[in-house]
């Protein structure tokens, strides 16, 4: 096995520091419903990662927290479609900017309030 580069150990820390606020954020008794990934720095992306989201969309949909994309680029949408987020996720998932995701979250939270006729939760920006 080859020795890990400088980027590796980078990834490698990235990797792990994601998982931990994962961890955390799963913990954590906080009311999360939403969590929306910017996009916007991704240019390109491969089925594995494709598959990843999906894995962790699902992951958090059983804790009941939905992952939503944001200002994702043209070929992203289009990989994210040909390679199962969309067939997997729904189409629903995916927005054009962060403020249609969050307006998105916001008329789904007044209906469940209103559906159970509670107060719609608190939107939180956080940087991960």
């Amino acid at each position: 096995m080859p020795p890990m580069t400088a980027s590796d150990h980078t990834s490698a820390a990235r990797s792990v520091e994601f998982s931990r606020a994962g961890d955390q954020l799963m913990e954590s008794q906080s009311e999360v419903q939403w969590i929306i990934f910017d996009c916007s720095p991704m240019n390109y992306i491969d089925t594995q990662a494709v598959g990843a989201l999906v894995s962790i969309a699902a992951e958090y949909e059983a804790i009941g927290i939905q992952i939503l994309l944001a200002n994702c680029r043209w070929r992203v949408r289009q990989m994210l479609s040909d390679a199962g987020f969309v067939e997997n996720l729904g189409s629903d998932r995916i927005f054009s900017t962060v403020h249609d995701a969050t307006v998105h979250i916001q008329q789904r939270s007044v209906e469940r309030a209103v559906e159970q006729k509670e107060p719609g939760p608190v939107m939180m920006e956080s940087a991960l």
